[in-house]
């Protein structure tokens, strides 16, 4: 039926519980648009989600199927409740000459972490999927055990080159410690306003008087690309809005000088090209492969124009520092294959986008033995008969017949010489435009060599993408721990804080907020608390006060007018103790409470 597929396409793109359709008001509401439909029920609809997965899995193989080529992204990811889990993904050329993406599986990884034990994982997914010898790359992290595991597979390593470029900028700042105290100082900053209530009111209130559009400062995080780049430029973008604020707040915090905002700027200048590289080439539906050579070119171009332009000492040690570490990372990138010939064969590029001569040449060289050994060789002669080769012995013409004979072998590559010559004699292909459409209808001469590009051309240039696949929980676990413990880290809680600013906590009965204060926001607690906070996503017009059954104490929410912001937790700014102590009535945990008024 098809409001059945209607129910079932939303469950799906919306990441929906099935359990939607036991709710009340969801049921009102379908009720309201069709009196006469049926909604399905809970285990109804899990059947249907079963059999529209195996439906589309089966269309998704057979699509596969017609590839020639696939290329393969993986990494490790690791939820709010510590479980690991193994992500691969695989693109490749449609027969319509489009990148495509099929999330081959997120699969729940108990086992270590060792290269076998990952490589088992991706060779029984590889199997399942029929994809079994057409893998021409695996794009992963620089991880030993990744390297390794690609190395058991006998599948080509290509490193994500997002997380080398992280890695370069995160080396270039370690190696300017003139800056940490900056950076140091931006922390603090973003620190205050993320947890007093107070500080962010009048933030806002201030942008609201100069007319300004309601921002608010990003924090860094270790793990986060990017981060520092992003800290910094909102730092500077509310530096006027910021020194008033502080001004009028009573806090030890020395907000930044004149100087100090023209060398921010000027550092920001200098990390701007590596955050637009990072985003362009982890966008999904782009060629990206062969995109990496020519973005080092451009990169190595910009940074050592900006070393000989800078004049402040600060900002030219940090170009220099980006410099040199840009050339060791990237030492010899245009000496790996996948690549390289990706470069070549992309249009928009070819030789141009590389740097050394000896590289390009290399790579030409090899993309000709590729295009030879793909050119069908001519039909053999049919061999001579007993009355043909006595014949032969008295033939005047039997040493030019063996030349030509010979010749017949080479054609192939001469062939694949002159047709990888006319093809970087011919003009370049605008930047903005797509090289797979321009090669699927590339003229006859083009033909070996277009079926070789859409083999390279898949190759991403990072495993980015395929973390788009995760999204922050609605409901995720947290655990404090004391200050011997690290199992929960700074990051995880700063992500969602800065994901959903609006989040709320449910907390353990009797555990006041004061009692957490601004260590919430590090990665232990000094009381030695181990309890477990739920956190829950409400949206402002809803509020729900439910008992959790997974923690080991009775829950309970506040009951507020609009939710209270994980940003507003500091301390003394409210204790969920009791009514009297928060001027907010705390409802017993057995109550079914929703209320829909602000």
């Amino acid at each position: 039926m098809e409001l059945d597929e209607a129910l079932l396409e939303m469950v799906v793109v919306d990441a929906q519980p099935l359990s939607i359709v036991e709710n009340a008001g969801f049921k009102a509401f379908v009720n309201l648009l069709d009196p006469t439909y049926i909604i399905p029920g809970r285990k109804t609809l899990k059947a249907m989600l079963q059999k529209k997965y195996k439906d589309t899995k089966e269309k998704a193989v057979a699509e596969l199927g017609k590839a020639s080529t696939v290329s393969l992204t993986a990494d490790m990811w690791t939820s709010i409740n510590m479980d690991a889990y193994l992500a691969v993904t695989c693109h490749y050329v449609t027969a319509e000459a489009k990148l495509s993406t099929v999330l081959l599986g997120v699969r729940k990884f108990p086992d270590t972490h060792t290269a076998a034990n990952i490589a088992e994982a991706k060779s029984a997914l590889m199997t399942d999927w029929g994809i079994t010898g057409k893998v021409n790359s695996l794009v992963t992290d620089c991880a030993s055990n990744m390297i390794a595991c690609a190395n058991q597979l006998h599948l080509r390593h290509v490193p994500c080159f997002a997380h080398v470029l992280n890695l370069v900028v995160k080396r270039s700042l370690a190696l300017t410690p003139e800056l940490e105290e900056m950076r140091s100082r931006a922390r603090r900053i973003v620190h205050l306003f993320k947890c007093s209530t107070t500080a962010k009111e009048k933030l806002c209130e201030i942008q609201l008087q100069m007319g300004r559009p309601l921002l608010k400062p990003i924090q860094e995080v270790d793990t986060r690309w990017n981060s520092t780049y992003a800290m910094l430029q909102r730092i500077h973008d509310l530096r006027e809005p910021l020194g008033a604020t502080l001004a009028n707040l009573t806090n030890d915090i020395t907000p930044f000088s004149a100087e100090e905002y023209e060398s921010i700027q000027q550092c920001l200048l200098v990390l701007k090209p590596f955050h637009l590289a990072t985003v362009e080439l982890s966008e999904e539906q782009r060629v990206s492969g062969s995109k990496v050579i020519p973005m080092v070119k451009m990169l190595r171009h910009r940074t050592g124009r900006l070393c000989t332009t800078m004049a402040n000492p600060l900002e030219q040690k940090l170009a220099s520092n980006v410099q040199s570490t840009l050339n060791d990372k990237f030492a010899i990138v245009e000496k790996m294959t996948a690549l390289s010939v990706a470069t070549l064969v992309d249009p928009r590029y070819k030789e141009m986008g590389f740097c050394s001569a000896n590289s390009s040449q290399a790579a030409v060289e090899r993309l000709t033995r590729e295009c030879a050994n793909i050119i069908p060789p001519p039909p053999p002669p049919p061999p001579p008969s007993s009355q043909e080769s006595s014949e032969q012995e008295d033939n005047l013409w039997g040493l030019l017949d063996s030349h030509v004979g010979t010749q017949r072998g080479s054609n192939a590559t001469a062939s694949a010489i002159a047709e990888v010559q006319r093809y970087l004699k011919d003009p370049h292909l605008p930047r903005s435009e797509d090289p797979l459409k321009y090669l699927g209808k590339a003229p006859p001469w083009l033909f070996q060599l277009s079926q070789i590009a859409m083999r390279h051309l898949c190759t991403p240039a990072s495993s980015v993408p395929f973390k788009n696949k995760f999204g922050l929980p609605d409901v995720a676990q947290l655990d404090i721990f004391d200050e011997t413990d690290t199992a929960v880290e700074e990051d995880i809680l700063l992500e969602l804080l800065e994901a959903n600013p609006d989040m709320c906590l449910t907390l353990s009965e009797r555990l006041c907020v004061h009692q957490l204060s601004e260590r919430l926001a590090v990665s232990s607690c000094r009381r030695r608390l181990r309890r477990k906070l739920d956190v829950r996503l409400l949206p402002s017009s809803s509020v729900v006060a439910e008992e959790c059954s997974e923690a080991p104490d009775p829950l309970w929410a506040a009951v507020l007018s609009q939710p209270l912001p994980v940003s507003c937790l500091q301390s003394g700014d409210c204790c969920l103790g009791s009514e009297e102590e928060t001027g907010r009535r705390v409802p017993n945990v057995n109550e079914q409470l929703f209320s829909t008024s602000s």
